[in-house]
């Protein structure tokens, strides 16, 4: 290897910095996405906030959706995902004060 190295060989990727970036750039672009597709899951059923995680990752499953890595969900795999769509649903409705006509300065 020393040999190669003074001839001038260059061992490992040297764009690795960008290679990375795009990487987590796509990795997070597959997160979205299911934290989306949970979130439509969920805002089809009206009652959602009673549902255990258990419930959701049976609906999951039930719908044949699978993790980002193509596993089956589970209670512990659907945990954060769920809490990030629950988040996202959340951000989607208006507060119930300001959906008030009477909201705001008179």
């Amino acid at each position: 290897m020393q040999k190669q190295k003074a001839d001038g060989a260059v061992f490992g990727n040297p764009d690795i910095m960008n290679v990375q970036r795009l990487g987590e750039k796509a990795l997070s672009t597959i997160a979205d996405a299911l934290v989306q597709s949970i979130a439509d899951v969920l805002r089809s059923i009206p009652d959602r906030d009673q549902l255990s995680r258990a419930e959701v990752a049976g609906l999951l499953n039930a719908r044949g959706m699978v993790t980002g890595a193509g596993y089956n969900w589970t209670a512990e795999r659907v945990t954060a995902t769920s809490r990030k769509a629950r988040l996202l649903l959340s951000e989607e409705a208006p507060a119930p004060i300001k959906a008030l006509p009477t909201y705001g300065p008179l």
